[in-house]
């Protein structure tokens, strides 16, 4: 039987039964998967070669730099949050030169990296509705802690609100997220993806995206 193409899956990117295995039995401290990192690294050694690594070596502590940029690091199924934080805001003041459109190119070279060939390709067949109502499950794949909802989705718009998490805690963590579902969002059968994001007075971080079909 054919199947449409907003009907495909996206092969491993959701979250298996092992998976949320894996989460249950995470400890009090707030963890992302490692898989993200190794990810950051292959997207700086490719955009900024070794120069690039070396500046963001330097910006790093020295736990984060040991543990997930070293050469003989081996990053582990888990790593806190605060080591993501901290590339963030090492690629930031090093390589990107704290320029938006520098940041913005990083992140989407790393979701290149972590979604591969395979996976853009079935993305170029989805529509944004398709990744977005996976966004909740994807989020519980990669996060130990933090809740994201998908408040609402239009034909061409939606709101994602994300709370209890460090990633709407400071600006460029916010300046990430909402540019990482930004970027999903235009590999998909989408024109003009744009957003607009905000903490509530709650604290909560809310990204509105808008595009065109």
């Amino acid at each position: 039987m054919t199947r449409s193409p907003d009907s495909l899956d996206i092969p491993s990117m959701f979250p298996s039964p092992a998976a949320e295995a894996v989460l249950g039995s995470t400890t009090d401290t707030e963890c992302a998967r490692g898989t993200i990192l190794i990810a950051f690294r292959e997207a700086t050694n490719d955009l900024w070669g070794a120069e690039g690594v070396r500046a963001i070596g330097e910006r790093l502590p020295q736990v984060v730099r040991e543990e997930t940029l070293d050469v003989s690091a081996v990053i582990p199924l888990w790593v806190p949050e605060s080591y993501v934080l901290a590339w963030y805001e090492a690629l930031w003041h090093g390589p990107c030169e704290a320029r938006r459109n520098s940041f913005d190119t990083f992140l989407g070279r790393m979701l290149d990296c972590g979604f591969g060939r395979v996976r853009k390709a079935f993305l170029a067949f989805a529509k944004p509705a398709t990744i977005l109502n996976k966004a909740p499950a994807l989020w519980r794949h990669d996060h130990t802690h933090g809740t994201l909802c998908l408040e609402s989705l239009e034909a061409t718009s939606a709101r994602v609100r994300l709370t209890d998490h460090p990633y709407a805690s400071t600006s460029l963590s916010c300046i990430a997220t909402a540019e990482i579902y930004r970027y999903c969002a235009s590999l998909c059968r989408a024109k003009n993806v744009s957003e607009l994001h905000y903490r509530d007075s709650a604290g909560a971080l809310i990204v509105r995206l808008r595009w065109s079909l």
